[in-house]
């Protein structure tokens, strides 16, 4: 996680903007693999369909490749410890959510038994985190972030936008316009 954390909820939607979660702060709430739909990644193998995926046990190759400098990182997660056999329509939706940055139908995906769909930028800078249960992410935000119980209930009901730093909470505004927050937060430092 990077030294400061920007995060928004859109109950709505089922998805949390960010900016300060990396990927590897996720890649511990991957079960079975991550389906990886814009990528530079050099060791994903593929699927009968093309798809590229790297599996669980795989992860940590992933995470000590420069993340970063792939710019762009889209992927959704899976629970079989091996890519599930997909139908055409569960294809269709993952290149929709890879192109358009949006679900299709819905954030989990029949045959998937995925718990979320991520797009991430710049690993850490922005992330748009779609997900399945609110719980899930929950988990992951109690793990990573100390002051979290002060947030938790008013970021799952979408109450407000957060800015966390040195141990500090403080109200923020909800945008999309990452560069906008993090240009004012960050030069405030």
């Amino acid at each position: 996680m990077r030294p400061y954390l920007y995060v928004w909820n859109d109950p709505v939607a089922r998805e949390l903007v960010a900016s300060g979660l990396q990927f590897a702060d996720l890649a511990p709430a991957i079960r079975g693999g991550a389906y990886l739909l814009r990528h530079r990644a050099e060791d994903a193998r593929e699927d009968a369909h093309r798809l590229a995926y790297v599996t669980a046990a795989e992860l940590p190759a992933l995470l000590v490749e420069d993340l970063y400098a792939w710019g762009d990182l889209v992927w959704a997660d899976f629970a079989t410890p091996e890519p599930p056999t997909l139908a055409a329509d569960a294809v269709a939706e993952l290149l929709y959510y890879a192109h358009a940055r949006r679900p299709l139908r819905d954030v989990a995906i029949a045959g998937l038994g995925n718990r979320f769909l991520a797009a991430g930028h710049d690993d850490g800078w922005g992330l748009a985190l779609r997900y399945t249960d609110w719980r899930h992410v929950d988990a992951i935000l109690a793990r990573l972030v100390p002051e979290y119980a002060a947030i938790a209930t008013a970021l799952r009901d979408g109450a407000s936008g957060f800015w966390l730093a040195d141990g500090a909470v403080s109200p923020e505004i909800m945008t999309r316009d990452l560069d906008a927050v993090l240009n004012r937060r960050l030069a405030a430092r």
